[in-house]
């Protein structure tokens, strides 16, 4: 049966924030909605739990209304709750104690600001009815009643949005549907310069089939955000026009005259103007794939289609870290100056991009010197033949930038060796060479699958050697065996990093160290000796499992989770000849799923803060329980009584109270 909110804003609130936690940064990849059902679940669950906790149908004020989005985002943030099909996550009454916690913070800070005689404002009563916010209106042309332009009341035409910011030169935001809509009505001519915000729910579900703007006799500045225009057309404007996360399929542009910034944005034909009418063009991270014109611009981190014509004006064009695609043409034309930094030169010259006229290398980068440098480059289109991991000649792989870098013999502490990898795939039968860190692109352009991983001859006993990858997607899990080449004091480390199978990490010595940071983890790890740490923003789906060095040696197996979160964990120790006791702490982490000790020396250290295992905890061959016991009479103390089920539920306590 459907949920009916006591109080819609505070259920709304609840959802988003729980939605906005569990978006692990790197984990929205999948465009298919369908996938995130248990995600949607979960948080309509803990919204249920929220709404039941507040159990106030008064209108919301904007400090509770930012408040409740706020909290229940943290009480998901890093540490969503796994396995996300689990049905227990999708019932509200699990969620009781959590969402009662969230609601006395949000409730705490509200009397505070109360009682220093300070009135937030209400945007409206309740989530029914009542006036617009401030400067922000709302449009759904399917409403059917009295429209005011409030959330509850939207416009059902643009020209009420517009009608009303006419006479105004203060800024307005009007926030549009998550589908496709026409306005009826042109952009006027706003006399008074305004400052006007278009913002849409995400490009590819808010649509604008079409966005006219009349002749503007003042200054225009225009936010266009999370929006996909079909058709754009601009009449002559003096403007300073910014877009953010949207698409322009195609345009037709006046003498328009000022500044155009378009951030994470994706354009196809697009003509900014004639060659020297002195409109200025910057983009960020976005993707160019078709006709492109412009009196002067600068690109920064953005793809250049296949196939793309650009046709630069007479000022200076710069390109900064670029990815030009074979078959692209530049025009000279209008005899523009071309700079070039240089990534961007390398994809120029790799891709063979057309240009008649000069271009200028800022900076030069001459044949650089990986044995000076200490930086090798591989790319796709690289040569492990005919390259020599310069920035002109890069390898094909990582393994031929790791085999030249041991061929130097003075990788150290005060040598670091750093393998730039360029976006795209790769598969690698590596042998790690030591002081070496692999940094990729990012995470989605860099993606590594590796049939084999082992360490290097260079990683010999008794001296620090040290390796990592940074900022890239891995897959074919691997084991990382300090043993087997008898390093004991060798070091790994991965920054944001994508584990999409799951790795393994064995010790020689106990100074081995595995360092997880901002990493996410699809399949756990496994962990034999080793001192890991895993820390920052890191997120570990699955299985953790520790187990004990049992050959004699005096090796433990220990983990710290720092801030992280994580499903499961399974410590295992088993007796033998030397100290080997497995151990795990937790600081400020927080786990969702079983906690299986398994042996006398298989522990939680007592310093851990908080500890909750809120999915249980198994005890197994003479394990102590880490969680803290509830003790006392009830009756005695009714207090006890009252919280000693929650506190249970939390998985911090055993309830040993008595009646």
């Amino acid at each position: 049966m459907p949920y009916a909110p006591i109080n819609i804003d505070a259920y709304t609130n609840a959802y988003s924030g729980a939605l906005a936690g569990m978006a692990v940064s790197g984990w929205i990849v999948d465009p298919t909605a369908a996938d995130y059902s248990n995600v949607a679940a979960i948080s309509g669950a803990f919204a249920q739990a929220f709404d039941l906790v507040w159990n106030d149908a008064t209108a919301l004020n904007w400090l509770q209304i930012q408040s409740i989005q706020s909290v229940c985002q943290e009480q998901f943030a890093g540490h969503a709750p796994g396995s996300l099909d689990n049905v227990v996550f999708t019932q509200p009454s699990n969620w009781a104690v959590p969402a009662a916690a969230c609601a006395a913070l949000v409730l705490e800070g509200d009397a505070f600001v109360t009682s220093e005689g300070i009135t937030p404002n209400t945007p409206g009563t309740g989530g029914g009815g009542g006036a617009p916010i401030q400067n922000v209106r709302f449009y759904d042309d399917a409403f059917v009643g009295t429209s005011t332009g409030s959330i509850s009341a939207p416009f059902t035409t643009f020209n009420a949005f517009y009608t009303e910011v006419l006479t105004s030169s203060e800024g307005w935001e009007l926030t549009l549907p998550g589908r496709q809509v026409t306005p009826e009505v042109n952009m006027p001519d706003f006399v008074n310069s305004p400052g006007v915000s278009l913002k849409g729910v995400d490009r590819g579900f808010t649509i604008l089939s079409t966005l006219v703007i009349d002749v503007q006799t003042g200054f225009l500045t225009l936010t266009i955000s999370d929006v996909e225009i079909q058709q754009l057309t601009i009449g002559d404007a003096n403007v300073s026009f910014q877009f953010f996360n949207s698409f322009i399929d195609a345009s037709t542009l006046g003498a328009v005259t000022g500044h155009i910034r378009l951030s994470d944005c994706e354009i196809g034909p697009i003509d900014f103007g004639a060659a020297n009418n002195g409109l200025l063009v910057d983009m960020y991270d976005g993707h160019i794939s078709a006709l492109c014109e412009f009196f002067q611009a600068s690109f920064w981190d953005v793809t250049i289609g296949a196939g793309t014509s650009i046709v630069p004006g007479n000022g200076t064009t710069r390109f900064i870290g670029c990815i030009f695609a074979a078959g692209v043409t530049i025009s000279n034309a209008n005899t523009p100056t071309i700079e070039l930094d240089p990534v961007s030169y390398y994809w120029y010259i790799t891709n063979g991009v057309v240009f008649a006229g000069t271009v200028v290398l800022t900076p030069s980068t001459g044949n650089t010197n990986p044995a000076v440098d200490l930086t090798v480059y591989v790319r796709k289109g690289g040569s492990d033949s005919t390259g020599d991991g310069s920035f002109n000649k890069p390898f094909a792989t990582i393994n031929a930038g790791c085999t030249l870098i041991r061929s130097f013999a003075n990788a150290s502490t005060t040598n670091r060796y750093t393998i730039l990898v360029g976006t795209g795939r790769y598969t690698e039968a590596l042998t790690m060479s030591e002081w070496t860190f692999v940094v990729g692109d990012s995470c989605e352009g860099t993606r590594v699958t590796f049939s084999s991983f082992t360490l290097g001859a260079d990683f010999t006993p008794n001296v620090d050697h040290r390796c990592g990858f940074q900022s890239m997607t891995i897959s074919g899990g691997q084991t990382v065996d300090f043993n087997a080449v008898s390093s004991n004091q060798g070091k790994i480390r991965f920054d944001n990093v994508t584990f999409n199978d799951r790795w393994t990490f064995t010790a020689f010595s106990a100074i081995n160290q595995v360092l997880l940071n901002d990493c996410f983890m699809f399949n756990g790890y496994v962990q034999n000796g080793i001192n890991l740490v895993a820390y920052g923003a890191c997120s570990i789906q699955g299985n953790v499992a520790m187990n004990s060095i049992n050959d004699g040696r005096n090796l433990p197996t220990l983990a710290a989770f720092v801030g992280c979160g994580m499903d499961s964990l399974t410590e295992t120790w088993t007796a033998s000849a030397g100290a080997n006791p497995v151990t795990s702490v937790f600081q400020g982490a927080g786990m969702t799923g079983l906690l299986t000790l398994d042996g006398a020396q298989a522990s939680v250290d007592a310093t851990s803060n908080p500890i909750a295992f809120p999915g249980g905890v198994t005890l197994l061959n003479s394990a102590t329980d880490p969680r803290k016991s509830l003790t006392g009479s009830r009756v005695a103390n009714p207090a006890l009584a009252t919280v000693c089920t929650q506190l249970q539920a939390s998985g911090s306590f055993v309830d040993n109270t008595t009646i």
